[in-house]
Formats: C-alpha cells, sequence, structure tokens
C-alpha cells in the first residue's frame, strides 16, 4: 500500500511539472508543428481527407516531431522487455511503433530483440516471427491510415521520410555534427547534474541484469544513431528515461557511503535549478506567439496578418489563431470578428493587401510599429550576490515578478515587430 501511495504521488507530481511547463510556455516550435496542425485540423474539419491542410513535404510527412508521441508507448514496451513480463508483447509494440512513428526505434528494438534472444533465451525463430509480423501489421496500419488523410495510393510517411533523410542524403540539409555529439554534447546536456549518478549505477550494473540490460539498450541506440551525419537531441530522446534508471541505481548506491546524502542532495537541487532556469529561458524563446498574442489584444476589428517565417517558426500556431475562419461544427471556437492569417512566401507580396504584419524585419513605408520589436533570448549571465539581492528586494513577493529570484539575467534582442498599415494603399 505504501508503495502504491507513493507511485501515485509521484505520478500526480510529475503531472504537476508537466503542466506548470506547458503553463509557463504554452507556444510551441516548428519542430512541433506538424502534430499540433494536424489534431487542429481534425478538431476543425473532422475526418474528411477533404478537410485537412498540411505543406506536402517528405521531410515532415514521416512525422520527424512526434517524438514525444512515440514515447510512452517506447517506455511501456521497454516495461514489458526489462522486466520479461509479456515480452513478445513489448517487442511487437516496439516493432509496429517503429514501423509507424518513427523507424530511429530500430536502433533500440534492435538491441532489445537480441536481449530476448542471447539473454532471456527466446526462439529466435518466434522472435524472427513476432518482429516481421509486426512490422507488417504496422505497415498496413500506416498504409491505411495515412493514404486516406492524404489521399495519396500506399502512402508510408516513415518509409517517405527515411529515403527523402537517409537514401537521398537530404537531413545533411539541416546540418551535419561530428559522431560523437551525442555522448559529447546532447546527453550532458539532457542529463546534466545527474551524469555523475548515472556513471556510477552503470558501474554497478555488473551486478544487476536489469541495470545492464538498460546501459545495453540505451547504448546501442546512441551508437548506431551516432552513424548518421545528422543528428539531433530528440533523436535519442527515448534513451533519458533509461539513464535516470541508472541514476537513480547510483544514487542508491551512493546513499550507502558517508556523507552520501548530501551529494544525493545536491545531485537533486541542481537538476531542479537547471530546469527552472530552462523554463525561464524557454519561456523567452516564442516571439512569435508573444508577438500574435500582442497582436489579439489591441486590435478589435478585422485583419488580414502576414505571418513571416520566423514568425511562423516561434509560436505562432493554427490553435492560436483565434479569430481564424473555422467551420461550424469546429472543436476549436472562433472568436469574432475572423481575421485572414496568411504565411505566404514571396518576395514580392502585395503589401495592400494586409492590415498589420508580424515580421523578423522593420516595418515596411507603409506601415507604422505598433509597439516595441518583441524580444527573444540573445544570452544570459550569472548576477553577482550583491546586484541579485538589489533585484530581489525590489521584486519582493509578486508572483509576476518570479523571474526577478533567478540569479541570472537574460539578455534579449529584438526578434519580432508588430506593425500596422497606416497609409491606403
Amino acid at each position: 500500500m505504501r508503495g502504491t501511495g507513493a507511485g501515485l504521488f509521484a505520478a500526480a507530481f510529475l503531472a504537476v511539472v508537466f503542466a506548470a511547463h506547458v503553463i509557463i510556455v504554452p507556444s510551441t516550435k516548428v519542430e512541433e508543428s506538424f502534430t499540433l496542425q494536424a489534431v487542429h485540423d481534425l478538431w476543425t474539419y473532422g475526418i474528411r481527407p477533404s478537410g485537412l491542410a498540411h505543406f506536402h513535404l517528405p521531410f515532415w510527412a514521416g512525422r520527424t516531431t512526434p517524438n514525444n508521441v512515440a514515447l510512452p508507448l517506447v517506455l511501456v514496451a521497454l516495461a514489458f522487455i526489462v522486466r520479461n513480463q509479456r515480452m513478445y508483447m513489448g517487442l511487437a509494440l516496439l516493432a509496429s511503433t517503429a514501423v509507424v512513428l518513427r523507424l530511429e526505434l530500430l536502433g533500440i528494438a534492435i538491441p532489445c530483440y537480441l536481449a530476448a534472444w542471447l539473454v532471456f533465451r527466446r526462439p529466435l525463430l518466434r522472435l524472427i516471427f513476432v518482429g516481421l509480423a509486426s512490422c507488417v501489421a504496422g505497415l498496413v496500419l500506416s498504409l491505411v491510415v495515412d493514404s486516406y488523410f492524404w489521399q495519396r495510393p500506399f502512402l508510408w510517411p516513415e518509409g517517405d521520410a527515411i529515403f527523402f533523410n537517409v537514401v537521398e542524403g537530404h537531413s545533411a540539409e539541416w546540418g551535419v555534427s561530428p559522431w560523437h555529439m551525442y555522448m559529447t554534447q546532447a546527453l550532458p546536456r539532457l542529463l546534466v547534474a545527474a551524469i555523475p549518478m548515472t556513471a556510477l549505477g552503470v558501474i554497478a550494473c555488473p551486478r544487476d541484469r536489469t541495470m545492464a540490460l538498460l546501459v545495453w539498450i540505451a547504448g546501442v541506440h546512441v551508437a548506431l544513431l551516432s552513424v548518421l551525419p545528422h543528428k539531433e537531441w530528440r533523436f535519442i530522446l527515448y534513451t533519458v528515461p533509461l539513464w535516470n534508471a541508472l541514476a537513480a541505481r547510483g544514487m542508491h548506491r551512493c546513499l550507502a557511503y558517508p556523507g552520501g546524502i548530501l551529494v544525493v542532495a545536491g545531485v537533486l537541487a541542481t537538476s531542479a535549478a537547471q530546469c527552472v532556469l530552462s523554463v525561464a529561458a524557454s519561456a523567452l524563446n516564442y516571439p512569435g506567439g508573444a508577438a500574435l498574442a500582442l497582436l489579439h489584444e489591441h486590435v478589435r476589428t478585422a485583419a488580414h496578418v502576414h505571418i513571416d517565417t520566423l514568425s511562423a517558426m516561434t509560436g505562432v500556431s493554427l490553435f492560436q489563431s483565434t479569430h481564424l475562419a473555422r467551420t461550424s461544427s469546429s472543436w476549436v471556437p472562433t472568436l469574432e470578428p475572423t481575421w485572414i492569417y496568411n504565411k505566404t512566401e514571396s518576395p514580392h507580396l502585395d503589401l495592400c493587401l494586409f492590415t498589420h504584419m508580424l515580421t523578423e524585419r522593420a516595418c515596411p513605408a507603409a506601415f507604422r510599429e505598433m509597439t516595441a520589436p518583441i524580444q527573444a533570448l540573445a544570452g544570459f549571465q550569472f548576477v553577482r550576490p550583491a546586484a541579485y539581492w538589489t533585484k530581489v528586494r525590489a521584486a519582493g513577493l509578486r508572483l509576476a515578478a518570479w523571474r526577478a529570484w533567478l540569479p541570472v539575467r537574460f539578455a534579449t534582442s529584438d526578434a519580432i515587430h508588430v506593425c500596422e498599415r497606416v497609409d491606403v494603399c
């Protein structure tokens, strides 16, 4: 019962933390746009393919952003596999999720299938059958569902994405990183203060088959993805819970030594501080969303707004477009009067069409600045103790001034100009 109560408390605490992140940083960036816009269109137009609108680029057709959509399925599958309970169900879930959502999950599926064969002594032929059957089932599901929504026969988005990014090599257009990037840059940023405890957990793992299995799965996944030239931290996101489990084991071992509790408390405090600082910095990293919110606040009449690329990439979304004309059956409400949100990309825009503009450049001649340019994060520096206490005393206990309690000062720069037309065309 005590374990159940502790588990419920931990789950509730995590839910509160997740909700706080969303409330403090409500906007989204381009990496999340495919899933976000798809959900908006489903809620607005239903499941009729004629009512859906997306940009048909194979890179995005493979749903390169919903790593977090796949993550819960991956964790459930790993729980089945690592505990040696419902092994085949976990393996099937992992393989089908890879085919439908993220083919990079093959980097986790491969070590899991090898562990099932070599460690848990499952029959090789049965493992092959489970893997192939699960992949075929996932492929059929993807072909049916995605072909319907995209109105293209025999469409497999993940296959298109892999062909576009890996076979044709277009992923290099998004940047090339050295082979060691995940180990020397991505994982240290993801794990932060937990790294020493993770290392301690790895050292202790030879005496614990479960911990050794976590190291095997996470290590192979990182190693396989390190071969690809284009690297992003979200591609190895699925391994973070595994490294954290190893860190927890390391903390447990650390508590056995004198003064270990102080070390553990320091690690937890450092991780919490890093989390708060990251959230505060992230809240300043969505100038497009902030600009559109300001426009909604000050403009009460019908408007035709042009949204440039930077604005669209830094917070503007269909959900935030509260005055967008939607069908009467839409689950997403529309505020009156309706607006036109225009994201046309052309060097020859007819500015006479627009009443307002969100742009990273200065306002054109026929427009004026509605307010000071929206700021975006440019960097930060730690505040000296004397200046810090002065800042805290000036802020007091006002909730709105919570950033003043942080021992850093965020530097910002002009990012988005909010423009209003003043000359009649």
